[in-house]
């Protein structure tokens, strides 16, 4: 079986029947390509690529975030606000907000509070109150520990499109 992997958007266009297109019964094979289909889908390898986002997929506004976070957790003054800066840093690089202000909040902050600098716990406390308690960067329900930092990938799809062929 061939698999071509696209996003939804190129799947609609590609798919999208015209209205003159009358609906034809699903051959004997429809469901047992679906299944296949279904199986690459949830397949260890293809979990792997959806999410392996590296720093060279993420922008410069969210790099220089990393880089910026990464530079004072060292300095946080409690293990609950360390928690949080790395909860930071691990949303960041999932690419969590990368349409969002995270990022370049964090930058301004650091560009815009560079002073503030020689007193770490101080910088810190104000980076708190200013930019990240805006965002919820709890685990929610779903407490992971430090030791278990394997992908989950996607257990369960909202969509998954394929097409079948006699």
């Amino acid at each position: 079986m061939n698999i071509i992997e696209m996003n939804f958007l190129q799947a609609v266009k590609l798919f999208k029947a015209p209205d003159s297109e009358k609906a034809i019964p699903l051959h004997e094979l429809h469901h047992k390509q679906t299944l296949a289909a279904l199986e690459y889908f949830k397949s260890e390898k293809n979990q792997e690529n959806i999410q392996t986002v590296s720093r060279r997929n993420l922008s410069p506004a969210e790099n220089k975030a990393i880089s910026n976070i990464n530079a004072i957790v060292k300095h946080a003054p409690t293990e609950q606000k360390k928690k949080a800066l790395l909860r930071a840093l691990d949303i960041i690089k999932k690419g969590t907000f990368s349409s969002r202000v995270l990022p370049k909040s964090i930058n301004d902050f650091f560009t815009s509070n560079a002073g503030l600098l020689k007193d770490p716990k101080k910088f810190i406390e104000q980076l708190f109150i200013t930019v990240l308690d805006r965002y919820d960067l709890s685990l929610g329900s779903e407490e992971v520990s430090q030791s278990d930092k394997t992908p989950r990938g996607i257990i369960n799809p909202q969509i998954i499109l394929t097409q079948s062929f006699s």
